[in-house]
């Protein structure tokens, strides 16, 4: 010790800096150590409370949903849980994209989608940009075993309407039975009736206000039909589509609902499907600006852009003339 002091140091000095070098090195290890089961849950947290990037929206409650069923047991990202971010490597990340997709095609292209962007956000993460190579993912070897993209067009035929409302009105849930009609004679998207609060309705006026995607906050019409089924549902508290079992005392999956339609009417489809039909049908009754604007669709030609600009009067007799053609399928009116 005495050396070191005759060489003008400080022997405290050294120790801590020893310490600090010892800490280092061992909080490097262990972020060398880090895995994906580590990481997922902060990954979820912060996407749900500010949205993946700067600006952007918070992810919802069906989109942090399917991030939870993706690493639960057996799901499609389970396999990588306990693997180390650092040893994700093409390889690894093939050998695991091979077994997913022979099995559950869909869902693995999923899966390999939420991963890839996890892994970027792990590299914009100062304490871990270091361990995760970005590339691996998107390397051609593997990205050539996702499968091949398919046109995505499936829909209720006229035929099937009726059989879909019949068994849609047989559900115990009334307020899940409810909500699938509105999202098929509205239209609009899965979450924007979801998120519907008390109040978002005017009954007097009858006009909803939703939080569309795109748009922000938008008011649309309410057709007659639906405006008394809403009308009728209980005011359990401040969601129209309310649930006693859920955290927020809000809706939020009602897919085992909608598979027990599928299983009575034997038609596969899901909620999005809905939506697909509504564009489908309401081209036979209205212009096709008119429909678009009634589901959120965002214009695409300068016109209706910056020049159309129709009133809520207009979207309103629109929207009763293609409430009533579904309605005339499924012989409700």
């Amino acid at each position: 010790m005495q050396s070191v002091i005759d060489q003008g140091d400080d022997p405290r000095e050294i120790k801590a800096e020893k310490l600090a070098t010892t800490k280092r090195a061992k909080q490097e290890a262990e972020i060398k150590q880090t895995t994906l089961r580590d990481i997922w849950p902060r990954y979820i947290a912060e996407a749900s409370r500010h949205g993946r990037r700067k600006n952007s929206k918070p992810w919802g409650a069906h989109h942090i949903a399917a991030h939870e069923r993706a690493v639960k047991d057996g799901g499609a990202l389970s396999a990588l849980l306990d693997v180390a971010i650092a040893d994700l490597t093409e390889q690894r990340l093939k050998q695991w994209l091979e077994i997913e997709t022979a099995s559950r095609a869909t869902v693995a292209a999923l899966a390999y989608r939420m991963l890839r962007t996890c892994l970027n956000w792990i590299a914009e993460q100062p304490e871990y940009s270091d361990i995760v190579n970005t590339k691996a993912i998107s390397a051609t070897k593997v990205v050539q075993v996702l499968p091949k993209p398919t046109e995505k067009n499936n829909q209720l035929r006229e035929r099937q309407i009726k059989p879909w409302f019949d068994a849609v009105l047989k559900l115990p849930n009334q307020i899940i039975a409810v909500y699938l009609q509105v999202v098929l004679l509205s239209g609009r998207r899965r979450e924007e009736i979801l998120d519907l609060k008390w109040t978002d309705l005017d009954f007097k006026w009858a006009t909803m206000t939703v939080n569309d995607k795109v748009q922000g906050r938008v008011t649309l019409p309410l057709a007659p039909y639906s405006l008394e089924l809403l009308n009728k549902l209980p005011r359990n508290n401040e969601w129209v589509f309310s649930s006693p079992s859920s955290a927020n005392g809000r809706l939020q999956e009602p897919r085992k609902s909608l598979d027990r339609v599928i299983a009575e009417i034997g038609v596969p489809h899901t909620i999005h499907d809905l939506r697909r039909t509504y564009a489908t049908l309401s081209e036979e009754v209205c212009p096709a600006g008119v429909a678009a604007q009634l589901q959120g669709h965002v214009p695409k030609d300068v016109r209706g852009k910056h020049y159309v600009n129709r009133s809520l009067d207009t979207l309103a007799k629109w929207a009763a003339e293609v409430e009533n053609t579904i309605l005339s399928f499924a012989e409700r009116r």
